[in-house]
């Protein structure tokens, strides 16, 4: 499929199939969110273990939802730059960027376009970070 086409709405897939590439609020989460999707049901309360849904076009998992993404972008407002494909935040800062969304989280906060914020130091259940590890031949 057309890689840019699909990602320009911060999905790294065609936004309706969520359910298949990540973890959010849906019916299986008994947190009693309002915002829950009660369509759909993927077994995991909170936390689902690494690779329990499809791989990104790259071949990557777990880019959205799960668990907030830490980032290394100092936070900004308004970023600069072409904002779609390449956004440029601060060089420095008091307030990191994390992505993604999580298992709590609605379908719309777990597009990788999406940011939330605080300081580096703020630790909660769904925040962490993503590890890629390349296949050693």
């Amino acid at each position: 499929h057309n890689l840019d086409t699909s990602t320009q709405n911060g999905y790294s897939f065609i936004e309706n199939a969520l359910s298949r590439y990540g973890n959010y609020c849906d019916r299986s989460n008994t947190g009693g969110y309002s915002w829950q999707d009660k369509s759909y049901d993927d077994g995991h309360d909170k936390t689902a273990p690494v690779g329990s849904y499809r791989p990104n076009a790259w071949g990557l998992y777990d880019m959205h939802g799960n668990v907030w993404e830490w980032c290394l972008d100092w936070y900004a407002a308004q970023l600069s730059g072409d904002t779609v494909r390449e956004p440029v935040g601060p060089s420095s800062g008091t307030i990191r960027v994390f992505r993604g969304g999580g298992w709590d989280n609605t379908t719309t906060s777990c597009r990788s376009a999406f940011r939330s914020r605080n300081e580096p130091g703020y630790r909660y259940y769904d925040r962490g970070f993503r590890l890629a590890l390349s296949s050693v031949p």
